[in-house]
């Protein structure tokens, strides 16, 4: 067991020394989460002052006469910049008719210039190298500019606005910029690095820069000087929850639901403030002099609270249409009351804050500030009190325990149940942190330092704890049968560390991610029966707590949350250029809700109509679209509850329609999710062996010869016999025959095959080792089937051939299994392409 705390000691020493390399973000005071670059300060930083170029008193009308900015007046502590103001080359000068493809020179925000690929979208367009382009493929690039454009879409319709600016929004990804994203402040623009784009979360490096696209509020409303960042982080996690996302922070675990997600974000960006003694408006946001004891500085707590008060308000009163009110409200009132930018005193925004959030839930929030310790004019209190009442339910304390809901009391008429309660087991939540009976685990001592001695810990759990250096923390809980759990780690002062989820069977991590000093992340991970140990370490000393509960329904509270899983029949083509979206009866859930309507969206089109539930939609395309190249989706929509998301997302899968199930009996059932060519398998199962098998499997059915190439990206870790490939496979037979190449964690290539029904599976592996990321192939041509590897996509290496007589038509696809009982792992597959006849 020792040799095994020093491998996982030195996979971790790994994992930190590649998280300090993600290029000069940290070095100059950025910290790259999640995809977005934010801002760290050192301890007594004083960053009070705001850049040069933030300094404006107004904003143009027309930001395509600004200039572009010479590199010095970058300001490198931001991932963001005001446009140009004295005239110089446009930096908006994309036009929708250049073709697709065109090579481009395009003037960065330093002025340097690059000769780029453009691909455009409807209303995006991105912008990337030659070779870049070799790496991702053009897949991946369809996918962002999609995504970019439904994220771009739907700005517009919460804010009411476009950012100024002519031409598609352009996304370019260059090699330095002012972040791991910049992007211009109310005005069309964004530089995002290579690695952004080749992560999965790139797309909220976008996300986050689009915020700042369409930020045209932010110094009405917050009060410092990065209040760019103070409207980012309201605008950056609703989205999701409006577009019915959810979401899951930093973690590698199953995503968390809109409720889930908005508790969680607003924790963690209000807890800080919440907690420090004395916290006053004055004190913590105007004056910025509340320095926590966290990795934040006292500028950060200052922005986080700021975000975090909104995040309170919305997570009570719902996000969607609070949301989108409180935001085109205040673009009125800066209208109509002729506001320019920076010209409001940090009294006056504070007081625009309350009246336009109050505006937006329709309701008086002037005791939620109260609360807050922010004060409110007696002008103000008196118009809220007027077109609101006085009272408001949020702020009540019914059972006279110092709490009220707005304040985190779960019970307000039980004065035993309250925030400061202690736990204790009886089926309640006695201290309302949404977890019942997690008693309390201090570190007394010190909690073992090996694999073999972890400490017990009841299920729930609340544990806190010190360790850092060679001092790991390991702790194990016993599971009676298959369990999502959820695992929350918050540092307490400026502990970074870094928390482990371990294989019952086998070296390595399930489950892995980290927290930044002063910060909080949660992971939801489903385990199967026996006893799982999981440890926390940091690179230095400090102190945490972590929570372990089971994943119990969320409470919803707030009902405009509603995600609906509805995936409508295949747009079908009954003509040239004509596609058909099929009518669908409204799910029971929706029944009641008011002038229901589907829109339909197709990538690269935007929305292109819209009908009732119950109605066909028939899309006539543009002559010379190519229907293999688009994405189509489908929304429920109302005028009062407003987008579920997502509800459709599909290619044309009249030429290409995948299923995915499981094949033979695995232990856990398994999970498919696809974007077009890329997928997230989740499979249980004993794998691809013996005479039967048991796996998850993504399939279409083609007659006749067949090929069948994908990219494996990634696979779990849950056994060295797991495995994640391509297939050719003659039925759904649990002792089919077939033939498959896949990827193991344990750096091998393997050819299977089953040469006859029910017989025996032969195993051969490629001659040296090999790891995801790979490129795998079956060829068919007749009965002789032919298996390949490359580490490219465009030069192959022979794994092996095999003679196997099959039917004419056969189920191509790709496979998964975690052959591991009935834990499940997942593969991440992508660029899959199938050639030949496909068949109903």
């Amino acid at each position: 067991m020792f040799n095994r705390n020093r491998q996982n000691r030195e996979l971790t020493r790994s994992r930190w020394a590649s998280i300090a390399s993600r290029g000069a973000a940290l070095s100059a005071g950025l910290l790259v989460l999640g995809g977005c670059a934010v801002e760290i300060s050192e301890p007594g930083a004083d960053r009070s002052a705001a850049p040069a170029e933030e300094q404006v008193s107004s904003l143009p009308a027309d930001p395509s006469e600004r200039a572009v900015p010479a590199p010095s007046d970058l300001g490198l502590t931001r991932d963001y910049l005001m446009p140009p103001e004295d005239g110089g080359p446009s930096p908006f000068a994309l036009l929708r008719d250049l073709p697709d493809g065109t090579t481009v020179t395009y003037v960065a925000f330093d002025s340097a210039s690059h000769s780029l690929r453009q691909f455009n979208g409807k209303h995006t367009a991105l912008l990337l190298s030659q070779t870049l382009l070799d790496e991702v493929g053009l897949t991946r690039v369809r996918q962002i500019i999609d995504d970019a454009d439904l994220l771009y879409k739907t700005k517009a319709e919460i804010t009411g606005a476009e950012p100024p600016g002519a031409g598609l929004l352009r996304i370019a990804v260059i090699d330095v910029t002012c972040g791991y994203g910049c992007g211009y402040v109310n005005a069309k623009g964004i530089e995002i690095v290579p690695d952004a784009l080749r992560s999965e979360s790139g797309i909220n490096v976008i996300n986050h820069e689009l915020n700042h696209n369409f930020d045209s509020l932010s110094p009405f409303l917050f009060t410092n000087a990065d209040s760019a960042h103070a409207w980012t982080e309201v605008l950056d996690d609703p989205t999701h929850v409006y577009l019915e996302r959810g979401g899951s922070p930093r973690g590698n675990g199953q995503a968390l639901t809109n409720p889930e997600f908005m508790t969680f974000k607003r924790k963690e960006r209000l807890t800080p403030y919440e907690e420090f003694p004395g916290a006053s408006w004055q004190t913590c946001i105007a004056n910025e002099a509340c320095d926590p004891a966290g990795g934040w500085s006292a500028q950060s707590l200052s922005v986080h609270t700021q975000s975090g008060i909104a995040l309170r308000i919305f997570e009570l009163f719902g996000v969607k249409q609070p949301l989108r009110t409180w935001v085109q409200q205040a673009r009125s009132l800066v209208q109509s009351r002729g506001y320019v930018w920076n010209g409001l005193t940090y009294e006056q925004r504070r007081e625009f804050l309350l009246e336009t959030l109050s505006l937006g839930v329709q309701a008086n929030l002037s005791c939620f500030y109260d609360a807050w310790n922010w004060p409110v004019s007696t002008s103000l209190r008196a118009s809220l009190t007027t077109q609101f009442g006085a009272s408001n339910p949020y702020c009540s304390d019914a059972d006279a325990d110092g709490f009220t809901r707005q304040k985190g009391d779960c019970n307000d008429t039980n004065a035993a149940i309250k925030p400061s309660a202690v736990e204790t087991v009886n089926n309640v939540d006695d201290n309302c942190n949404g977890v019942k009976d997690d008693v309390l685990v201090q570190e007394s001592g010190d909690f073992p330092n090996d694999q073999s001695a972890a400490q017990a810990v009841g299920f729930p759990a609340r544990i806190r704890g010190s360790s850092g250096g060679d001092d790991w923390d390991h702790f194990s809980i016993n599971l009676a049968s298959t369990t999502t759990v959820r695992f929350q780690l918050r540092s307490l002062d400026t502990y970074t560390a870094w928390f482990d989820v371990y294989n019952q069977s086998a070296p390595g991590s399930l489950d892995a991610f980290w927290i930044w000093s002063g910060d909080v992340n949660v992971s939801k991970v489903t385990l199967g029966p026996g006893t799982w140990k999981f440890s926390v370490w940091g690179a230095d000393a400090g102190n945490y707590e972590l929570i372990v509960q089971p994943d119990a329904t969320f409470p919803v509270t707030v009902p405009d949350l509603w995600p609906i899983s509805w995936t409508p029949d295949a747009v079908s083509n009954p003509s040239a250029n004509q596609y058909v979206f099929p009518a669908q009866s409204v799910p029971g859930a929706l029944a009641s809700v008011p002038a229901l309507q589907v829109r339909h969206w197709v990538s690269g089109y935007g929305w292109v109509g819209t009908t009732g539930a119950g109605t066909s939609f028939t899309w006539s395309a543009p002559a010379g679209t190519d229907p293999q190249e688009l994405v189509y989706r489908s929304q429920f929509v109302s005028s009062s509850v407003l987008p579920a998301w997502p509800l459709s997302q599909h290619r044309n899968v009249s030429a290409l329609s995948w299923t995915s199930q499981d094949v033979g009996a695995p232990a856990a059932p398994g999970s498919t999710r696809r974007w077009v060519d890329n997928f997230a398998i989740e499979g249980s199962g004993a794998g691809i062996t013996g005479t039967a098998d048991a796996f998850r499997f993504s399939w279409v059915k083609v007659n006749g010869d067949a090929t069948i190439v994908a990219r494996v990206v990634s696979l779990d870790n849950t056994s060295a016999s797991a495995l994640a490939g391509v297939t050719i496979r003659e039925t759904l037979n649990t002792n089919a025959k077939h033939a498959t190449v896949a990827v193991t964690p344990s750096s091998t290539i393997r050819f299977q095959r089953r040469t006859s029904s029910g017989g025996s599976t032969s195993s051969s592996t490629a001659t040296q080792s090999e790891t995801a990321p790979r490129w795998l192939k079956v060829q068919r041509t007749g009965s002789t089937f032919q298996v390949y590897r490359s580490t490219d996509g465009a030069s192959w290496t022979s794994v092996g051939s095999a003679t196997i007589s099959m039917s004419s038509t056969v189920y191509v696809g790709v496979v998964a299994t975690s052959a591991s009982g009935s834990l499940t792992g997942t593969a991440q597959v992508d660029d899959v392409a199938v050639t030949g006849t496909i068949v109903p």
